[in-house]
């Protein structure tokens, strides 16, 4: 009998790990079949959220957030009083954008290459991309698509930056390495539809 328990906990342990490891224990989420409107209470912004994805916002003068879930994928909006002061500010970063190789002269440059670290701090094994641009109802953004370890489970996901007169927006889209394929252009449409919010 002891020996029948022994191989049972042995046995869903490993279980236990293999989905852990793989991401196996992410359930797949499907891509959304419609979008609706979600406002951050100030008019710092508006994106257009996956319907039915479980949401939650709020914030104060400094800044607004709004997260979406759904499982396992989530996506991370966060407004900050950074973009006010950096949209004055001379800039003349020599990143690379999309592998084009030219120089990068416009505000949201600098803005996007800051948070760089701080994810890197935040992930295990972070890698990213170079940047991409894409606009937006807020002007210019961009986008660098990333890896990640989160628990153990490899993940992939945007990290994206668009600079208000006001405000400086940051998304986070995240979901398992394998969904990624499926999740992919709703992230985009996300990303793209970021507006004012007023």
């Amino acid at each position: 009998m002891r020996s029948r328990l022994i191989e049972i906990f042995l046995v869903s342990n490993m279980c236990a790990f293999l989905l852990i490891t793989t991401g196996c224990g992410a359930s797949h989420v499907p891509a959304p079949e419609s979008f609706e409107e979600l406002r951050a209470k100030d008019g710092a912004f508006k994106i257009e959220a996956p319907s039915g994805w479980k949401s939650s916002s709020g914030g104060n003068s400094a800044i607004q957030w709004a997260t979406l879930k759904k499982g396992s994928v989530e996506i991370n909006v966060n407004a900050d009083v950074v973009g006010s002061l950096m949209m004055g500010s001379p800039v003349g970063t020599s990143q690379t954008i999309g592998g084009e190789g030219d120089v990068d002269l416009e505000p949201v440059a600098d803005a996007h290459e800051m948070r760089k670290e701080s994810m890197a701090e935040q992930y295990s094994n972070y890698a990213e991309q170079d940047p991409e641009r894409f606009r937006c109802g807020l002007g210019p953004g961009r986008k660098s698509q990333f890896t990640a370890t989160d628990l153990l489970s490899k993940i992939q996901g945007y990290r994206a930056t668009v600079l208000s007169s006001k405000k400086r927006i940051t998304i986070i889209c995240q979901c398992s390495e394998a969904n990624w394929s499926t999740l992919q252009p709703a992230f985009d449409h996300v990303i793209e539809s970021l507006d004012v919010g007023r």
